[in-house]
């Protein structure tokens, strides 16, 4: 386990990389689609235990929709949650960019070794 965190400036988005083993243990929920995940009430977020619900929007252009909730840990939803991004981006060992939340757009990719990176705007 490394605890480093390095850090990047690149075509206006900050970057992030870290090890996937230092990151909170988030689940994966891949619901069929992207209304899905959007139509999930209240009362279901309440039920989640640190999950990210995510749906592809596009599989080819590697985007999806997602959201966490982790009520358990006193978050109700994470608008722009960049370590269960990491850990979605590692789970299906791709590249992503990331819908998030009400407006949030995150990029994430895994790499070697265990490590992966994140990078995004938040739009208010």
């Amino acid at each position: 386990m490394n605890n480093t965190i390095e850090a990047r400036l690149e075509n206006g988005l900050t970057w992030v990389r870290g090890d996937l083993s230092i990151l909170p243990p988030w689940n994966c929920e891949e619901l069929a689609t992207a209304t899905l995940v959007d139509t999930i009430s209240r009362e279901q977020a309440l039920a989640k235990e640190h999950t990210v619900v995510w749906s592809w929007m596009d599989k080819n252009e590697s985007t999806v929709r997602a959201r966490t909730f982790a009520s358990d840990w006193g978050i109700p939803e994470d608008e722009a949650n960049g370590s269960g991004s990491m850990k979605l981006a590692a789970h299906l060992g791709k590249n992503l960019i990331i819908y998030h939340g009400m407006g949030s757009i995150i990029y994430a990719n895994p790499s070697a070794h265990g490590y992966t990176e994140v990078g995004g705007r938040v739009r208010f």
